[in-house]
């Protein structure tokens, strides 16, 4: 899922004319610049999300360790409905 979530992100950004330079980004409306911003972001935290889960399976099948040893990076998103416990 996240892999699919990387490889989509990237292909908005490879054809976004917003992510060429920074006057492209400026240029359009403030909608489509929070848009960008939230590509931007969401393709890293992908990308972030599934190179830890690699290395947990990785982990996990060549060594004694368990999966419950190797929480979720950023834990769960249903936890976070308020800025203390997102934070937290």
């Amino acid at each position: 899922m996240y892999y699919m979530c990387f490889d989509l992100t990237q292909f908005y950004m490879r054809h976004d004319p917003a992510f060429k330079s920074f006057a492209a980004f400026a240029s359009p409306m403030f909608a489509r610049r929070v848009l960008a911003c939230f590509t931007y972001g969401l393709c890293y935290y992908s990308m972030v999300v599934f190179v830890h889960a690699l290395v947990v399976a990785l982990v996990v099948s060549c060594t004694s360790a368990e999966p419950s040893s190797w929480p979720n990076l950023f834990g769960k998103l249903e936890d976070a409905y308020t800025i203390r416990r997102c934070w937290g």
